[in-house]
């Protein structure tokens, strides 16, 4: 289920704090929008979270990469799914240091503390951050490509600065995917 087209362009005017521009009121900078953007606190934090999905292979190293997998990072602790128990206790001895490695690389204190699980049957899937910069192929594996097409239309419409409209079609993307998950989730939950 979409947000209307004007529900979406609200919220994300009420995250850069600023009215639609209409006829005689001066237009605000794409840059200054942006800075507005990810000032906020939530969005300075995920970008951090993202950035630190994308360098696993450096934080960890090539050797580690087919044994573990960021899932996420949630207050302060960083939530891995493991090949198997062995490994998962092994990262027991490894902790400090990626901790270290992690908070080194966001600039400010991170992660302390570190979470393992299982992988079922053994097999991780992808890292949710790792994924080479491909154009939005994640997006294939859970919406209709016309329905993202749907989305984007009226945003790269509407945004004249393509790296701001890309931003904003990716916020997108990640919300709809986000309500998705979150909706099946808890539709599971009901009938348990």
């Amino acid at each position: 289920m979409a947000l209307p087209e004007k529900e979406f362009f609200a919220v994300y005017r009420g995250l850069a704090g600023g009215p639609v521009p209409r006829p005689g009121r001066p237009v605000a900078r794409a840059g200054e929008l942006l800075d507005r953007v990810l000032d906020h606190p939530r969005i300075r934090e995920r970008l951090l979270h993202e950035r630190v999905f994308r360098r696993w292979p450096e934080i960890v190293g090539e050797g580690m990469l087919d044994k573990c997998r960021p899932l996420r990072i949630k207050r302060y602790t960083l939530y891995l799914e493991v090949k198997n128990s062995s490994w998962a206790h092994q990262f027991i001895y490894l902790q400090e240091q990626i901790i270290t490695r992690i908070n080194r690389l966001a600039g400010v204190v991170l992660v302390t503390a570190i979470h393992c699980r299982v992988a079922r049957g053994g097999r991780l899937g992808k890292t949710p951050g790792g994924r080479r910069e491909t154009k939005s192929k994640g997006c294939r594996e859970l919406f209709a490509v016309d329905e993202v097409a749907a989305w984007e239309r009226p945003i790269r419409e509407r945004v004249k600065d393509p790296e701001l409209a890309a931003l904003l079609c990716r916020m997108r993307r990640h919300c709809e995917a986000r309500k998705r998950f979150l909706g099946s989730g808890r539709r599971q939950k009901k009938r348990s």
